[in-house]
């Protein structure tokens, strides 16, 4: 049985349908046992889902709805970073 760090690695190419066939079996069995690694996939696909909802209208995205401290904080770490 693989590990819950070699599903991690796998993830992607699990996700996207390109794993050979013995390794799909192979975290598949393993999803069956884990919940806490199913837990991860489903936030993972989540994840994907509102990356590619984001990009499908950016110019729909509203900044009232981005937390004020989130902006903040953004800035800051660009300047440190230029710094």
């Amino acid at each position: 049985m693989i590990t819950c760090q070699e599903v991690v690695e796998h993830l992607m190419a699990y996700v996207n349908n390109e794993l050979a066939v013995d390794e799909r079996a192979a975290l598949d069995a393993h999803l069956a046992v884990c919940p806490e690694c199913v837990t991860f996939l489903k936030n993972y696909e989540q994840t994907i889902r509102f990356e590619l909802a984001a990009f499908e209208h950016p110019e729909q995205i509203i900044e009232e709805s981005i937390p004020e401290s989130l902006i903040q904080a953004i800035l800051a770490a660009r300047a440190k970073k230029t710094e």
